[in-house]
This record gives structure tokens, sequence and C-alpha cells, in this order.
């Protein structure tokens, strides 16, 4: 029997441990998926999760208005369903889905 998935593109979930750095409080904040690193340089990773878990820090940080405009030009990104990673059924590259992220994010 073949089995079937759904696809989900997933922030961290969790933030790292606070640490004091040469007196600057610091936050490590990770994708779910980690560094993907079997696929580093391969130009396929999905940058979303990533763009995701940035959305969250900056909630972390109470930079509520950039958090709500990243989440808002992802979802318009993915509404569009023109560049899309392989796994959400596209052909685009990583770059290209970056690149397509910020040309929306500059037209708000």
């Amino acid at each position: 029997m073949k089995k079937s998935y759904r696809i989900a593109v997933i922030p961290g979930d969790g933030f790292g441990k606070e640490v004091i750095s040469e007196g600057v409080k610091c936050l490590t904040v990770l994708p779910v998926h980690g560094s993907a690193s079997d696929i580093a340089g391969k130009g396929i990773a999905n940058p979303i999760a990533a763009i995701l878990t940035a959305k969250l820090m900056l909630d972390y940080l109470g930079e509520k208005e950039a958090a709500r405009l990243l989440l808002h030009t992802v979802k318009h990104n993915l509404s569009e369903k023109k560049v899309r990673t392989i796994e959400l059924g596209g052909r685009s590259r990583t770059n290209e889905v970056g690149d397509n992220i910020v040309r929306i994010l500059r037209s708000f």
C-alpha cells in the first residue's frame, strides 16, 4: 500500500536557550527541520520554514508589524502557486523562492 503524506512548511516551534555572550543577551532560532545539511548547496531546499522562523523571532522581539508583514508575504507567495519548490508541486529553486518572497515584500 502506497503511503501518502501531507507536506507542511513548519517554522521553529521553540527557541533555543537564552545565553549571555560578552554581555549581550542572545537567543538561538532554528526552523523545525534544522539546517537541512543533507541538501545544502543543491538549490532544492524550501526556504519558507526558515522565513517563518524569522517571523516568530520578530514576534518574540516585539516587532509585530514586521512579523505580520512577513507572514502576509509568505501567504501571498503560496497563494500565487507560481514560485514553489519541488515538494510543494513546483519547479523553483531555493533562491527563486527567496527572490519571489523579497519581490512580494517590496510590493507592499
